[in-house]
């Protein structure tokens, strides 16, 4: 009985060990790189998945947070969004992603549902208690945290090319694009689920009088050329319900070196983006 209880006890330590060591990993790699600590002094709040992320955060000093995230769908911006709701803060905008991909069953495979739960708010102690448990700290019986532990101790992160678009020849750019129309849109039908939770974005600003406003962000003149007028439409079931509109997508599409990918501005053309963005933003509200 003895020998049993110290084997149980020698595993559970060894477990204990090797589960902290992992959530270090998870955190550093992982969990801490989304749980951005809000600006308030903002009152008005970009949520996008990775398009958004690109533009960076220079439109914090004309008051527009950027709360976007790589892969965030629009369950998880309906999680941060209730955070923000809840917190007592004001809000006055909200400028919300509707790039033609975005009600793609792409963008409702690949999302933040493990990392967005850090911003839902919480049904009381329980429901603290559950999250905190099996979904964060526990990262050992976790697959998706694992792959993260296992990358990182091979080494094998993905690191940013140092290369810009207009570097590659058009030939190539037209492959990279089509690579990018096929994993978004041909391969996908429109999500039902993504429908949902744009509706439920949509009532929850309505609700607490936040002024809702769609954004499309800028996307490669080779990606728009191909993409033609193929759309899932988020940006339509938010024009039919009243809200207005700031459409990017095409506003820098000549200008290849602007670009890092079909779709993703670089530092170049984030900072392009933040004038047309706010140029255009001015002019919503003076005909508001």
């Amino acid at each position: 009985m003895r020998v049993f209880i110290k084997k149980i006890l020698f595993f559970s330590i060894s477990f204990l060990i090797l589960n902290f060591i992992g959530f270090k990993i998870v955190y550093e790699k992982y969990l801490g790189p989304y749980e951005l600590e809000v600006n308030f002094k903002c009152k008005n709040f970009i949520l996008g998945d990775s398009q958004g992320r690109a533009v960076g955060t220079k439109g914090e000093k004309f008051g527009v947070f950027n709360f976007s995230a790589n892969s965030d769908s629009y369950q998880d911006i309906y999680r941060k969004l209730t955070f923000l709701n809840e917190s007592g803060e004001e809000i006055d905008t909200v400028f919300l992603s509707v790039n033609d991909h975005t009600l793609s069953e792409y963008r409702e495979k690949r999302n933040n549902q493990d990392r967005s739960l850090f911003f839902e708010v919480k049904d009381g102690v329980f429901s603290e208690f559950k999250y905190l448990a099996f979904n964060r700290f526990l990262v050992l019986t976790n697959s998706k945290y694992r792959d993260v532990i296992k990358l990182s101790l091979e080494k094998c992160e993905k690191e940013e090319i140092g290369r810009v678009w207009a570097d590659f020849d058009s030939t190539k750019r037209v492959e990279q694009a089509k690579k990018r129309l096929n994993n978004q849109f041909t391969k996908h039908k429109k999500s039902n689920l993504m429908k949902t939770y744009l509706m439920k974005i949509y009532d929850l600003c309505k609700n607490g009088n936040i002024q809702l406003v769609a954004v499309k962000f800028p996307i490669s003149k080779e990606l728009n050329e191909l993409k033609g007028e193929l759309s899932f439409f988020a940006d339509s079931l938010l024009l039919k319900n009243g809200c207005k509109m700031i459409d990017l997508s095409r506003s820098l599409s000549n200008k290849p070196s602007l670009f890092k990918d079909a779709d993703h501005v670089n530092e170049k053309g984030a900072n392009w983006f933040w004038r047309l963005f706010n140029f255009e933003r001015r002019k919503l509200l003076k005909y508001n």
